[in-house]
């Protein structure tokens, strides 16, 4: 949970004892590539959310191989994926992938649907 716990703390201003309290219920699936903790993707039931450590994320982190290696197993045993994000956040990582927006929570978040991944089909 440790990229999450940095996320969340870094990027969205909780605090610890916050963080690990949203977290709660929520499995936690780490990326490793050659001995290093990459990124974490929790997971309840089919709903996803995806945070990479800072010093990794940029161009080239989101590879055809990470995505064939980590998400597709995932998204192949649940049959589709589900994800939220805040009415005003950007949507580009994830449609870049493939979720499509499906509709709206009654908080107002934005809810997305994965049922292939794009970069996968070609």
């Amino acid at each position: 949970m440790r990229a999450w716990i940095e996320h969340l703390m870094q990027d969205e201003g909780l605090s610890y004892p916050q963080a690990r309290e949203l977290l709660e219920g929520y499995e936690a699936i780490q990326y490793v590539e050659n001995g290093e903790h990459l990124a974490t993707l929790i997971k309840k039931n089919a709903e996803v959310h995806f945070a990479g450590f800072k010093q990794y994320r940029g161009k080239g982190f989101v590879t055809r191989r990470r995505l064939r290696e980590f998400l597709l197993p995932i998204l192949e045993k649940e049959g589709f994926l589900i994800t939220k994000i805040g009415a005003n956040d950007s949507d580009k990582f994830i449609t870049r992938i493939g979720f499509v927006e499906i509709g709206k929570s009654q908080a107002g978040q934005r809810i997305f649907m994965l049922t292939s991944i794009r970069y996968l089909e070609k």
